[in-house]
This record gives C-alpha cells, sequence and structure tokens, in this order.
C-alpha cells in the first residue's frame, strides 16, 4: 500500500534532503544512497554509531513531528549519491490511520527529525 505514494528521487552526493529548521512534511526511505546528519559530529556525547550514516533500507520517519508540524532539529545530507524513496506526511498518516500495527510499530522503533 505505501508503495503506491512513494516518489523516488535521485540525490546528488551533498544534496541537503532536510534542512534544519524546516518542517518536517514527509518521511524518506534509503534506497541505495548514503545519508547521514552531519551536525551530529559536533554534539556532545554523540556515539559512534549515531554518527553513522544511513544506508539502504533505513525509514526516517518522526510521527509525532508529521502530526505536530514541528521543524526538523537537524540536517539531513546525501552523502552518497544514490535513490531515496519519499512519502509525502499525510499520505503516510492516512496509512497509518488504516493500519495501526504499522503506526505502533513507527512510534516506537525509530524516530529520526
Amino acid at each position: 500500500q505505501l508503495q503506491s505514494v512513494m516518489r523516488q528521487h535521485e540525490v546528488g552526493e551533498g544534496e541537503v534532503i532536510w534542512r534544519k529548521g524546516d518542517e518536517v512534511l514527509d518521511v524518506v526511505l534509503v534506497g541505495d544512497a548514503r545519508l547521514a546528519y552531519r551536525e551530529l559530529a559536533d554534539v556532545r556525547g554523540a556515539t559512534r554509531e549515531d554518527l553513522e550514516p544511513f544506508g539502504p533500507g533505513a525509514l526516517l520517519v518522526n510521527v509525532y513531528a508529521l502530526e505536530n508540524r514541528l521543524r526538523h532539529e537537524l540536517t539531513l545530507t546525501a552523502e552518497r549519491a544514490g535513490t531515496i524513496f519519499h512519502v509525502i506526511g499525510e499520505d503516510l498518516l492516512d496509512f497509518l490511520d488504516n493500519n495501526p500495527g504499522a503506526f505502533i510499530w513507527m512510534r516506537d522503533t525509530l524516530v529520526v527529525c
């Protein structure tokens, strides 16, 4: 179901996917690109795992931020060119309304903003 509302996007190395301060409007599923929050290197207490880029299959979603129209706290950048898939926030929220199990999984498993 969710595949029908995904938009494929080719990103170049260094391209900004989400900019700090912009409203959270969508969800990203990583295809063969590699994405990272570069600012994390400057965050006290960030672990090596925190600094690892997101690779194929990673789903970057913050349901709470989508529902409450919050802003991104960090800038997400492509470290390696490739494919990503966007899902518009409204489409994801409609999907989650009809799939409560997916909502619970996304709410409790991964929160990236």
